[in-house]
């Protein structure tokens, strides 16, 4: 039965998360996650109560991160991602854990935790490269850049945000590539 109702919440998340980043229409997906919220909790915590359950529960809080942000609910998602991080096995090298940890790290970075958003990120981005998503790609590396930007290390923030620009030109997608050309903008205006 808790199987049946994880796999349902992970089925609605996943189908809810892309549909968070779009300027039109994001409200109503937040509205219905916010209206599951209960039910979100108790599909992560039947996800961490067992290991055979961590891949799932990675994919479900990982796609969970940006509702959190959205929400204002950084540090309880934190808690969730690095709860199953902590679960799963470092060598995993999944697409899964490695949303998880872009999760992560997006959210320590809102949070102001610099130094854990990097380790978070660049992990992210080290399991995209081996795996070859390029989709998977894009989030930490934008994250990690304005990371960098935040450290005071502007090179390499510049560097990480413009290689963002191509994938997302790459990939055609036009709302990534406007969110990160703003990026780059505030980062030229910011520094020299």
């Amino acid at each position: 039965m808790l199987e049946r109702h994880a796999q349902y919440f992970l089925r609605l998340v996943e189908e809810a998360e892309p549909r968070l980043h779009h300027p039109v229409g994001w409200e109503s997906w937040l509205e219905q996650l916010e209206s599951e919220d209960a039910n979100l909790r108790v599909a992560l915590a039947w996800c961490e109560a067992k290991q055979d359950r961590v891949k799932t529960g990675l994919r479900l809080a990982g796609a969970l991160s940006w509702y959190w942000f959205l929400r204002g609910s950084q540090h309880e998602g934190r808690t969730w991602l690095q709860a199953l991080l902590a679960d799963s096995a470092s060598s995993d090298h999944s697409v899964a854990r490695g949303l998880a940890l872009y999760g992560a790290g997006m959210l320590a970075f809102f949070e102001g935790d610099l130094a854990a958003a990097a380790t978070q990120e660049e992990e992210a981005l080290s399991i995209a490269r081996e795996v070859g998503d390029k989709r998977l790609l894009v989030d930490p590396g934008l994250t990690l850049g304005m990371v960098r930007l935040g450290q005071g290390d502007s090179e390499a923030a510049r560097s990480l945000i413009a290689e963002n620009l191509s994938l997302f030109e790459e990939l055609g997608d036009a709302s990534g590539e406007a969110h990160t050309l703003l990026t780059l903008g505030i980062l030229n205006s910011c520094t020299p």
